[in-house]
């Protein structure tokens, strides 16, 4: 077998490998939890939409960001191993954590009332 024939060969093998593991990743479209954090991520917008416009480089770009976060982690650890896969889960939590803090200090500076404030949990 020629040297372009053995190539040609194994990068064929290589493209059907990545098809067959691409197939096998699940669809973290799918999951409850998936689409619970898209949710989230749509609340926390409208919420922060209602934030002083000179919170908009501070708490509330702070915000915006862990709540997209957690279903970025959750798409991105799907595509993984499974050790892998639990780490980012791990991080999405981290972020869930953030918010936590992040929603007190918004109740605290009085950016949200107490009714609006435990909607979020």
């Amino acid at each position: 077998m020629q040297e372009c024939d053995i190539r040609r060969t194994q990068n064929i093998q290589l493209y059907r490998n990545v098809q067959v593991y691409k197939l096998s990743i699940p669809d973290f479209e799918k999951l409850d939890v998936c689409s619970k954090a898209n949710e989230f991520v749509n609340d926390i917008y409208l919420l922060t939409k209602t934030f002083l416009k000179d919170e908009m480089f501070g708490l509330t770009s702070q915000l915006r960001r862990a709540a997209v976060s957690i279903p970025l982690n959750i798409a991105e650890g799907s595509a993984r191993t499974k050790k892998d896969f639990n780490r980012f889960i791990d991080m999405a939590r981290g972020s869930i954590f953030e918010r936590v803090t992040m929603l007190r200090i918004s109740l605290k500076q009085e950016y949200l009332n107490q009714k609006r404030y435990s909607l979020y949990f």
